[in-house]
């Protein structure tokens, strides 16, 4: 998508994402970031987009498939 975010993405060396107490991360994808600036990937409203994700270097956990990645859920 052609926004007005620099980037359209979330990564560990240009972003550096916020993460959960747990460990784990957040990603929002919405049209504005309310309040999730550092995970927030801009999309534009009534739009359709897709999620890519691309891993180096990867644990054994991804590789044993024993660690799956979880679905994109809606959040209001």
């Amino acid at each position: 998508l052609q926004t007005g975010q620099k980037l359209p993405a979330i990564d560990s060396i240009q972003n550096d994402p916020k993460p959960n107490a747990d460990g784990s991360t957040d990603i929002y994808f919405s049209a504005e970031a309310k309040g999730f600036e550092e995970n927030w990937v801009q999309t534009i409203s009534d739009k359709s987009f897709f999620v890519i994700l691309r891993m180096y270097g990867s644990l054994k956990p991804w590789l044993d498939q024993t660690w799956r990645l979880g679905d994109v859920m809606l959040v209001e």
